[in-house]
């Protein structure tokens, strides 16, 4: 992902994958705001967000569904 993506994702779920990680290092976590070179991710449970680059990160498929 770019930084220009992050920043029309922000609000939308990530998973994080750190370029030559195994998978067990991967984590979800939702985009809460970029900044000129990281996007802030805000992990599992945790309060804070954390500064990542975007790079690392793949957008979630969004559920499709109807509003009735």
């Amino acid at each position: 992902m770019t930084i220009d993506e992050a920043r029309a994702h922000i609000g939308d779920g990530v998973i994080y994958r750190p370029r030559g990680g195994s998978t067990d290092s991967t984590e979800e976590g939702t985009i809460t705001s970029v900044s000129d070179r990281f996007a802030f991710v805000r992990y599992g449970r945790s309060r804070t967000s954390a500064a990542t680059d975007p790079a690392d990160l793949t957008l979630l498929a969004r559920e499709s569904g109807s509003d009735g």
